[in-house]
C-alpha cells in the first residue's frame, strides 16, 4: 500500500493537514489557508455573535488573485488581476457610491444622495455615450457638449451637432421661446 501523509507539524512554523495526500489546510502567521470547499455551520466573531463573520477584511480569490473584497466600513470591491475595477461604498449617511477605475486610476462614479442621482467623470476625462459601437455624445471636462456621428468637442464651441455627412443641423420646434 502507498504511504499517506495526513499531517505535517513544522517546528516553529506551519501545520499542514492532508486528505488523500493532498494538502487541504495550512496554518500561516496570520491565520490559515484552506484548499477546496470549507463548510461552516456557524461563525464566532469579536462580538460573540454566532450569526455573522467579523473579519475586518474578507477576500475571495481565484487563481491566487483577489476578485472580491469586503472591507471594513462597508466597501465592496470587484477586482481584475491586482487593482479594483469597481468599488461600492456607503459614502456618507446620505449617499451611496459606485466608483470605476482603470489600472487603479479613478475614471468615474455613479452616486445617489437624498436629493439627486449623479454620473461623474473624474479629472479631465470626457464623459462619452455610445450606441451601435459608435460614440454619439461627448461631454468634455470643461462642459462643452458634442452630439453626432463623430462627436468632437471643439475648443471654440460650447455645443456642437454634426451629421455623418459633415453638415451641422439643429432643429428646435415649439411655440415657447
Amino acid at each position: 500500500a502507498a504511504s499517506k501523509t495526513t499531517a505535517k507539524f513544522n517546528e516553529n512554523s506551519s501545520v499542514e493537514l492532508y486528505y488523500d495526500n493532498t494538502e487541504r489546510i495550512r496554518t500561516t502567521p496570520t491565520g490559515a489557508v484552506v484548499t477546496g470547499i470549507l463548510t461552516a455551520t456557524s461563525f464566532s466573531g469579536g462580538s460573540g455573535s454566532t450569526s455573522s463573520l467579523d473579519a475586518g477584511i474578507l477576500d475571495l480569490k481565484t487563481g491566487g488573485n483577489i476578485r472580491l473584497r469586503f472591507a471594513s466600513g462597508g466597501e465592496a470591491q470587484f477586482r481584475g488581476d491586482t487593482n479594483p475595477i469597481a468599488s461600492f461604498d456607503r459614502g456618507s449617511a446620505n449617499s451611496t457610491n459606485v466608483s470605476w477605475k482603470y489600472l487603479g486610476s479613478p475614471r468615474g462614479q455613479v452616486s445617489s444622495t437624498s436629493g439627486e442621482f449623479r454620473l461623474t467623470a473624474d479629472g479631465t476625462i470626457p464623459m462619452t455615450f455610445y450606441s451601435n459601437s459608435n460614440e454619439r455624445l461627448r461631454i468634455a471636462s470643461n462642459g462643452n457638449v458634442s452630439i453626432g456621428n463623430n462627436p468632437t468637442v471643439h475648443s471654440d464651441t460650447i455645443f456642437h451637432v454634426e451629421k455623418s455627412s459633415g453638415e451641422t443641423n439643429v432643429k428646435f420646434e415649439g411655440n415657447d421661446t
